[in-house]
């Protein structure tokens, strides 16, 4: 066996048994797709090398995928693509098409060679995407230090250079975004002076025209209008290549308005980043990726042939509901903590599974009807006095309750929030979980989740309408209601730039106005909670969009009040 197939074969049995040293990385605990791996493909021979790569292809899909193509590092003198195994987890883990690409070392040959065979492997990657279902209109190319540096002259290099001529076909090399960790954007500034590396040199080797050479293979010379997006990673203590060179090549992008963006890692060195480091570092690239439309088709799981299938129960059933779904300790950790956003990103696997069962459910129970079918039942059963109120609504609602235990069981209050929920999913609740547990009051604060698009895309009109019908069901059965207007938000770290903010604000006018128009009790939480942009104001808020202890604090006597008016006026 070949050193490097006994290499791959190793790193591949490590990729599909520890899963664990992958959350290092930014990941989560499992890769959904299943995938077709070729190892080995030889796509260039020069100087009697064969420059291989290995392919992962979606095997669950027959349309392209967006395609991830990895180049290693080493400082262009050492490494190999086996090495790498562990960096294509969190790709493999989003569902995307990766490529990992080897090239010639110096020992081999000298630049430019390695910025020449990365070039030829983006030329074959498009040359073959019919064959391994690359989407070409959506490449991406990545890698790490010398591995960064050669993504970033396979995305910027133009043909002018002269550099991809060896490279078999004539077709157009276009990428459409890279993620550069760390790389060298400018090789002349380490073969002299105070940032010289011992690696550029012997790359260089002693060609006369090392300068010229170290010129045209740095990324830096090729920044122009209308190169792809590209984000950086790196720590601004990094002793291996300067922090500037991240720092200059985004300076020379925004000047030619090309979309960069710098996550730099405080005290960070040449990788080896904590789990939150990398963490953080997963989530803005998910991000940048996306606002670009990097997105992958939701991994599909395998499914058995027709005729082997089992068959599920369909139509009325008498299954019991499932026991409670109960929230890990972690989960609720990572709702409290600033750095939401990033944990969410690579969640534990208690976490993970709490979530694939979530779904699992929702696809069987869309309403969330099991969630409180149990507690209202033993409420009938123990023949409990009926709830002075209800409070209706998704997971503002829920964590209220919670967090708010004592002041909810001291005024004769139930909590029936869900997360997640939309309208429409409070309203199939709404017999069951408030008009059959005869309050007198119902307090409705619902459409957060509509503006963010969690049940698929909706419609003002949709969401009124939906809140009409319950303010409508609670006036038929003699319950007072409560409308609440939504809580601010600017942003929604589950779905980064939707802009929710005016789009609050236009729902919230129209409840005002019904409320107004009704004669129906209205508590204005937004105006309570809003800072001067009409976000949520940070101190009440760990996330800007759930109130933390503080806020709801702010909230209770607003709801109290609400209450007592809404008695008042059913009288």
């Amino acid at each position: 066996m070949r050193p490097s197939v006994r290499r791959l074969s190793l790193a591949l049995g490590m990729l599909t048994m520890l899963v664990g040293p992958a959350f290092g990385q930014g990941l989560s605990a499992s890769i959904p797709a299943p995938y077709r791996i070729t190892p080995n493909i030889t796509y260039l021979t020069a100087s009697n090398f064969e420059a291989k790569l290995d392919v992962y292809a979606r095997s669950d899909v027959t349309t392209p995928q967006p395609t991830l193509i990895w180049i290693h590092g080493g400082g262009w003198i050492l490494g190999n693509k086996e090495t790498s195994t562990f960096s294509l987890l969190p790709y493999l883990e989003m569902g995307w098409n990766v490529v990992n690409v080897e090239y010639r070392l110096a020992k081999v040959s000298l630049a430019p060679a390695a910025v020449e065979d990365c070039l030829c492997a983006l030329r074959w990657v498009i040359r073959n995407a019919m064959r391994y279902g690359f989407d070409t209109s959506k490449l991406v190319v990545s890698g790490g230090s010398a591995g960064a540096h050669l993504a970033l002259t396979t995305a910027m290099v133009p043909a002018s250079a002269g550099l991809d001529r060896q490279c078999p076909g004539t077709e157009e090399l276009k990428v459409a975004a890279v993620v550069d960790w760390y790389g060298i954007t400018d090789v002349n500034d380490l073969l002299d002076g105070p940032n010289m590396k011992a690696y550029a040199v012997e790359w260089m080797g002693s060609m006369s025209n090392r300068d010229e050479i170290a010129k045209r293979v740095s990324p830096l010379t090729y920044v122009r209008r209308g190169l792809p997006p590209i984000i950086s990673i790196q720590g601004d203590a990094d002793p291996t290549v300067p922090y500037q060179h991240s720092v200059r090549l985004q300076e020379a992008l925004k000047k030619v308005s090309v979309d960069g963006e710098l996550i730099t890692i405080p005290g960070g060195k040449h990788g080896g980043f904590t789990r939150a480091e990398n963490q953080r570092a997963y989530a803005a690239i998910k991000a940048f990726l996306a606002r670009h439309g990097l997105t992958p088709s939701t991994p599909q799981a395998p499914q058995a042939p027709q005729s082997l299938a089992p068959s599920a129960p369909s139509g009325v059933v008498n299954d019991a509901c499932p026991p409670p779904l109960q929230v890990p300790p972690e989960l609720a950790e990572i709702r409290n903590s600033p750095n939401r956003d990033a944990l969410m990103a690579a969640p534990p696997p208690a976490v993970v599974a709490f979530n694939q069962e979530q779904d699992r459910r929702a696809r069987n129970d869309w309403g969330n009807l099991c969630r409180y079918r149990a507690d209202n039942a033993a409420r009938v059963a123990a023949k409990a006095p009926a709830p002075l109120a209800v409070f209706m609504g998704d997971s503002i609602t829920e964590n209220w309750a919670r967090i708010g235990a004592d002041f909810f069981a001291a005024n004769g209050y139930v909590g029936r929030g869900i997360s997640g929920q939309v309208t429409g999913q409070n309203l199939l609740r709404f017999q069951q979980d408030v008009i059959a547990l005869h309050p007198k009051v119902v307090h409705i604060m619902i459409g957060t989740n509509d503006v963010a698009g969690n049940a698929g895309p909706t419609t003002y009109e949709n969401i009124q309408s939906n809140i009409v019908a319950m303010v409508q069901m609670a006036r038929a059965n003699k319950i007072a209601v409560v409308l609440a207007t939504i809580p601010p938000a600017a942003d929604f770290p589950w779905r980064r730039g939707m802009e929710p903010a005016p789009k609050i604000i236009t729902m919230n006018e129209w409840i005002r106005d019904y409320a107004k128009r009704e004669d129906v009790v209205l508590v204005d939480y937004h105006r309570a909670l809003a800072n001067a942009q009409n976000g949520f104001r940070a101190e009440w808020s760990g996330d800007g969009v759930h109130p933390n202890a503080e806020g709801y604090k702010i909230m209770n006597p607003l709801a109290e009040a609400a209450m007592k008016a809404a008695l008042k006026n059913n009288r």
